[in-house]
Formats: C-alpha cells, sequence, structure tokens
C-alpha cells in the first residue's frame, strides 16, 4: 500500500504540480515587476470570484464519487445528468457572479475591468465543469498519468503567458488573470474530448425525479464547499471591506502564497490517497481498518514535518525568492499559514469515511463552523489588531477543521481506531510555536535541528511503519 501511494503520489506531485514548482522558482523573476498594488488588486478580485466557485458544482461530486463505486454499471448515467444539469445551473451562476464582481471591482483595476469580466464568465460558463468532471473520471479511474499530463501541460501554459504578460509587456496583474484563463481553456478542451470519450457528456432530457436523490445527497456538500472560501479568502474580502490598504492586502497575500504551496502539495497527496481509503471502505474488512489506522498516522507525521522544516526557513526563503524588500517583509505571517496547513490528513480521514457512508449532512459541522469562525473571529478581530491577525485566526479555523470530526458521534460509530486527534493537535501547536520563535535563529543552528529532526523521522519511520507489516 505504501509503494502504491508513493508511485502515485510522485506521479500527482510530479505532473500537475510540476509547472507550480517551476513558477515557485520563477518569482525571483517576476516579483522585481509585480508591486503590492498588483498582488492587492488579484487578491481582492480572487477573494470574491472564490466566494462563487465553491457553488459551481452544486456539491455534485459527492454523488459521483459514491456511483462510481457503489454502481459500477450505471455510474455514467448518473454522470450524465449531473452533467446536464450543471451546465443549465451554470448560466444563473454566471450571470450573478459576473453582477456581483462589477460592483466589488477594485479602482486600480477600473481600466481593466469589463476583459476580467468576461475572461472569468467565459471560464465559469464552459470551462469549469469539464475540468471538474474530466480531473474527477481519471483520478477514480486511477489514471494518474492521464491527469498529470494534461494539468502539467495547462501549468507550463500559464507560466508562459504569465511571464510574458508581466515581463514583456508590463501587464501586472493582468498576468494572473490571463495565464488562468489559458490555462483553464487548454486543459477543458482535453477533458471535453474525455468526457465524450467516454460517453460522460449530457443527456438530452433531464428530468427531476432523476436528480432528487443525487440532490439530497449533493446540497449538504455546499456548506462543507465554502468552508475553503471561507477559510482561504473571506479574510481579504473582509479587509477590503474595512478599508485596508490594497497594499497590506497584498502583503498578507503574499504571505499566504507560501500555504498556498503547501496546500498544492496537499492536494498531490490527496488525490493518490482519496481512492485508496474510498476502496478500503468498500471492501468492508476487519483487516482494512488497521492499514487506514497506518495510513493516516504515516501521513499526519510526515505533513507534521515537512511543514516544519519549511516554516522555520521561511525568512531564508523570502530573501531568495521573493526579490522585492517590499513584499519581504511578511515572512513572519507565512510561518503560522503554513503550520496551519499540516491537519490534512487526519482531515482526510474523516471526511472520506463521512462521505463514502452517504454522512455528508455531518461535514457542515466541521468545515463549515471551521469557516464562520474564521470569518466571524476576522470581522471582530481585524479592525482592532490589523490584516496581520488574519494568520492566527485562519490557523485557528483550521485547527478545528482538521480534529473537530473525531469527536463527532456518527464518526465514532464508523471509526473504532484511536487516532489520538488532540496529541496531534498539540504536537501542531508546539511545532507552529517553536518555527516562530527560531525564525530568526542563525541559519547553522536551523540546519543542525532541521538534520537531527529528519534523522529522528527516518528511524521513527522505519521502525514504525515497516518492521513488521507488509502491504501490497
Amino acid at each position: 500500500m505504501f509503494k502504491k501511494l508513493l508511485r502515485t503520489s510522485v506521479i500527482y506531485a510530479v505532473g500537475p504540480q510540476l509547472p507550480k514548482v517551476v513558477g515557485f522558482f520563477l518569482l525571483p523573476v517576476l516579483t522585481p515587476y509585480l508591486s503590492k498594488n498588483d498582488f492587492g488588486v488579484w487578491g481582492s478580485i480572487m477573494a470574491y470570484a472564490l466566494l462563487f466557485s465553491a457553488a459551481r458544482d452544486m456539491g455534485m461530486i459527492a454523488p459521483m464519487v459514491n456511483t462510481f463505486y457503489q454502481h459500477p454499471s450505471r455510474w455514467k448515467w448518473v454522470w450524465r445528468q449531473i452533467n446536464t444539469f450543471l451546465l443549465f445551473f451554470g448560466v444563473l451562476y454566471t450571470v450573478i457572479q459576473i453582477l456581483v464582481l462589477y460592483w466589488v471591482m477594485p479602482e486600480e483595476a477600473a481600466d481593466n475591468r469589463y476583459i476580467i469580466l468576461m475572461l472569468i464568465a467565459f471560464q465559469s460558463l464552459f470551462l469549469d465543469i469539464p475540468n471538474q468532471i474530466g480531473a474527477r473520471y481519471l483520478q477514480l479511474a486511477e489514471k494518474p498519468l492521464t491527469l498529470a499530463a494534461i494539468s502539467m501541460i495547462s501549468g507550463f501554459i500559464a507560466i508562459v503567458i504569465q511571464l510574458y504578460c508581466v515581463i514583456m509587456i508590463g501587464q501586472g496583474y493582468m498576468g494572473w488573470f490571463y495565464s488562468a484563463f489559458f490555462s483553464a481553456f487548454f486543459s477543458g478542451i482535453f477533458y471535453c474530448v474525455i468526457i465524450y470519450k467516454e460517453k460522460l457528456h449530457p443527456i438530452r432530457a433531464l428530468r427531476l425525479r432523476w436528480l432528487k436523490p443525487r440532490i439530497k445527497l449533493s446540497l449538504p456538500m455546499l456548506p462543507h464547499n465554502y468552508s475553503a472560501y471561507l477559510l482561504g479568502a473571506s479574510d481579504r474580502m473582509v479587509m477590503s471591506q474595512n478599508n485596508v490598504s490594497t497594499q497590506n492586502i497584498g502583503l498578507y497575500n503574499v504571505a499566504y502564497m507560501w500555504g498556498n504551496y503547501i496546500d498544492i502539495f496537499g492536494n498531490a497527496v490527496g488525490m493518490a490517497v482519496g481512492p485508496m481509503y474510498l476502496k478500503m471502505y468498500s471492501e468492508k474488512l476487519e483487516a482494512n481498518e488497521n492499514k487506514i489506522l497506518q495510513l493516516t498516522q504515516f501521513l499526519q507525521l510526515l505533513f507534521l514535518i515537512g511543514p516544519f522544516l519549511i516554516a522555520i526557513w521561511s525568512r531564508e526563503l523570502f530573501l531568495i525568492f521573493i526579490n522585492n524588500r517590499d513584499l519581504q517583509q511578511s515572512y513572519d505571517l507565512s510561518i503560522i499559514i503554513i503550520m496551519g496547513y499540516s491537519y490534512r490528513p487526519l482531515y482526510w480521514n474523516v471526511v472520506n469515511r463521512l462521505q463514502f457512508h452517504n454522512k455528508t449532512n455531518q461535514l457542515w459541522k466541521i468545515s463549515l463552523v471551521g469557516g464562520l469562525i474564521n470569518l466571524v473571529l476576522n470581522v471582530i478581530l481585524i479592525p482592532i489588531y490589523g490584516y496581520k491577525i488574519a494568520a492566527v485566526t485562519t490557523f485557528f479555523a483550521l485547527m478545528y477543521i482538521g480534529f473537530f470530526g473525531y469527536f463527532l458521534k456518527v464518526f465514532k460509530e464508523l471509526d473504532q481506531n484511536k487516532n489520538y486527534p488532540i496529541l496531534w493537535l498539540i504536537a501542531i501547536s508546539f511545532f507552529t510555536g517553536l518555527a516562530y520563535i527560531l525564525k530568526d535563529i542563525n541559519w547553522m543552528y536551523k540546519l543542525i535541528l532541521c538534520i537531527s529532526l529528519i534523522t529522528w523521522t527516518i528511524f521513527y519511520i522505519k521502525a514504525k511503519y515497516f518492521r513488521d507489516i507488509k502491504y501490497k
């Protein structure tokens, strides 16, 4: 199992994420041509755009995944229903989205308002659903190479366009909008080909009675999906509503960008591990419970140590990759945000298990409440303490989302394993504080600490997970 996890994770990490890694190393080239204002405009507009993107699939991914595993003879028919429904829903969705974005567009983006709106409208109406359905099919069908190839090529297209727009023609923040659009356009074409080849295209007639059981399962997913927005973008919306300057929003956006890179890595591992969890649940074997526990604990250890090693070197990383002194000053915020994303593996176990057993009506207690905690704390604290406090509120909310699910009665009935959520919460909090305290010490001491920690981790993993247990 660990060999398969490693192999699939590498494919998802190297393929789809390679352009993002290349983009990361291009930061020293791009940042001299970008200002705090550019980061602020991009962050502000996307904060409102993401308000809608969480609802684009209407939570239909949940019935799609469940049907794929539980009804292998008719899942394609169900997917075609959903495809048709989302196609019609997209018209209303896009109209409302564009009206809101027009109203909240920052003054600094007034000259490009209509271009931005057209790019976003076309993508949401024609590209988002093919991209989502196509990518989900390749993931569940365990075709990571095809998915990785499409993601990799579209990612490099985004990089080339951004480099051209930012450096060659001086378009600043517009480089993000152009690169995002053409990347989605390229992948959308390929996914449309796959959808029609696999006969997942929309059906001619849509009847509500066919959709009722899917909607019943999908609607509880909407609050769950909105947690990502409430955590990842609502803070910038609150900042703009409290008249935080576009420049300070830009600084926060730079700091959050590093958390996004950790999230990207987490998504790569999550895409690899998701089908493994679902397959073990579907087999209903008692021995699988021990495998699930071992897999979860193994991943959680890696997600504790890995972000810590990055967070402790945040100052040095900003000096190397952010070739702009105005933007370098936000490195301390990135530490808190980076460590916040350490929660992912324990969270996957809860969400995947609840979703598989059709308990999506419980997910809002985890994700939506966590997102609302973040939003409420931001509304209260940002006017008092300024934009930097948003990093702390985000960390607090992420910890809630990562661990609260283990205390739900319905989850306890489904999972009898000892997952030790409180111990992991204490460990993440401790390492976060340690990274923040040690962020400015001499690099030699950091190096000694990191080598020691890596050595201990390797020996512990070897003794704990690979000594007596043999996995396929």
